[in-house]
């Protein structure tokens, strides 16, 4: 009797052992995700730096480098450089001189029952007397592929559209 408790105790913490690695791969996933998702939202902003303020004398790595310290990003798994290299800081101060704002905003479509994210980069350059905006949008995006926070926003409290200012001179 006493074989048969330790056998069956033994089966209990294999089988809890497995569900709570199961478990941590579906964090780690869901975590893996909102990182790539706002990856991406930051090489959008680089590319901007590199083509129209930086005029591509630096090279993209060091335009995200200045990107992410300059939206105050804090991730290890993001961040490269823990205090910026010359080049990065000679570069988020050119930016300071000619980006105004970075906007992220997503909304529902009803029609397609889907999801649409926009980024707006709002930016004075230094050839120009006029305000630029940069609008890059993608459409058709299902509600399990927006990041956690954005996508429990719209279920919680059933919002139509949910905008975040990610920088602002």
């Amino acid at each position: 009797m006493t074989e048969k408790k330790s056998t069956n105790g033994q089966l209990l913490a294999s089988v809890k052992k497995q569900i709570l690695e199961i478990l941590s791969f579906f964090i780690n996933f869901e975590d893996d995700f909102d990182l790539q998702h706002k990856s991406k939202v930051y090489t959008y902003i680089a590319k901007f730096i590199q083509d129209k303020i930086d005029n591509k004398n630096n090279n993209f790595n060091t335009c995200l480098s200045a990107v992410y310290f300059l939206c105050g990003e804090t991730d290890s798994k993001l961040i490269t450089e823990i205090e910026p290299s010359i080049e990065t800081q000679e570069l988020i101060s050119l930016i300071k001189e000619q980006l105004i704002a970075v906007k992220v905003h997503y909304y529902r479509d009803i029609q397609t029952n889907s999801y649409n994210q926009k980024t707006e980069i709002f930016a004075l350059l230094a050839d120009s007397n006029k305000p630029t905006l940069k609008r890059i949008e993608e459409s058709g995006i299902s509600l399990d592929d927006l990041p956690k926070e954005i996508r429990d926003i719209f279920i919680e409290e059933k919002e139509e559209s949910i905008s975040f200012q990610i920088y602002q001179s």
